[in-house]
């Protein structure tokens, strides 16, 4: 995981970029207020969708199993 962050902002592997590693070059990229304010941001927006989509497929699941139900079961 900590590659694919790294590599979503620089392109060069660390050392040539002068970093010892991958760590060092985020920890320069999360030193700047204004990328990790929006890093934060974009990961709050992520999960809140994911949130979302989860709650929608357990409705949908539960709307199709009970359209799966047989109706004698059914008893009010």
């Amino acid at each position: 995981m900590l590659s694919m962050f790294y590599y979503t902002f620089y392109r060069m592997q660390p050392s040539k970029l002068g970093f010892s590693n991958i760590e060092e070059g985020i920890q320069a990229i999360l030193s700047y207020p204004e990328f990790r304010d929006e890093i934060v941001d974009i990961l709050n927006t992520t999960r809140l969708i994911l949130t979302l989509w989860i709650k929608i497929m357990h409705f949908h699941s539960l709307v199709h199993w009970i359209s799966t139900v047989p109706t004698v079961w059914i008893k009010f």
